[in-house]
Formats: structure tokens, sequence, C-alpha cells
């Protein structure tokens, strides 16, 4: 990641159950090689009481992103929930290529089971409640019509 970051932090209580409140933003940015639009800089808010975090980080009308739960639990489970409207938007911040003249949406839900031990990889099951894939002059060549099941096994 290069660019600048503003953020505000706060937090107290005990160490094993954290309070904690943050807030963060990036301008003039590049994340995974990918420069991100001025108007597209993501945001993030985080409010953890007592280890139990309630999270979102958003470009509004592009993209939404908000996971809540116990971080502190043996294994972590978090509720998570992802509005995509404009999927190359989102995928600039991943390590895919969004692809010229292509794009899409995609939203689901579920739950994240974060690994115990060193060399775990997460697992979780959702549901996506939307895809789209577009091509050049086709929009929504590729749809779902309805909920599909995910399962996300050792990652």
């Amino acid at each position: 990641m290069t660019g600048k970051l503003s953020f505000q932090l706060s937090g107290g209580g005990s160490f094993d159950r954290p309070d904690l409140k943050a807030t963060a933003s990036i301008s003039d940015a590049a994340l995974f090689g990918h420069p991100i639009p001025e108007g597209r800089e993501p945001r993030l808010d985080v409010t953890m009481v007592k280890g139990v975090v309630e999270a979102s980080a958003a470009v509004p009308d592009r993209w939404s992103v908000r996971a809540s739960g116990d971080l502190f639990a043996a294994p972590a489970r978090l509720d998570v929930h992802l509005d995509a409207p404009d999927l190359n938007a989102f995928l600039l911040m991943t390590p895919l290529t969004p692809a010229v003249g292509r794009g899409g949406a995609l939203a689901l839900n579920g739950t994240l089971v974060l690994p115990v031990k060193a060399g775990e990889l997460p697992s979780g099951n959702f549901t996506v409640t939307q895809a789209r894939l577009d091509l050049p002059d086709k929009p929504g060549i590729l749809a779902t019509t309805g909920a599909v099941r995910v399962e996300l096994a050792r990652g």
C-alpha cells in the first residue's frame, strides 16, 4: 500500500478484552499496485467493546463490507456482509486486477471462522444473494436468480 493514511484511535479496558474505537481513510493511494481513483477511497470504522468488534469499510455507492463478532472467542466467528454493486471498485482493494470493460456486482452474507492455530486457514458459510457479470456490450450476461450457498473449508 502506498498513499496517505489518516486515522483516529482511542482505547481502554483490559488487554484480554479491550475497548477500541478507530476510524481511518486513505488518499493518494494504491493498493496491490492498483491506483485508487479520487472519490473512491475507502473509509474504515471499527468499534470494539470488551473484545466484541463491529467494523465496516466502504466507498459510498460502490461497495461496503461489515463484520461483527467476538475476536477473543476460540474460534473467533465473524458475521460478514458484503454489498458490492460496483464489483470493479471493490476489486481495487484486492490483489485481483479488474478487467477493463468488464464488471458486475456481488452481495453476500455469512459467517467467517478465523483460524485458531498458526498455519490454519479461515473457513465459513456464506449465502450469495447477488452475483452478476457484465461484459462489454453485454451487461448482466451471467447472473444469479436466487440465493447461492457457498462453503469455505480451511481456506
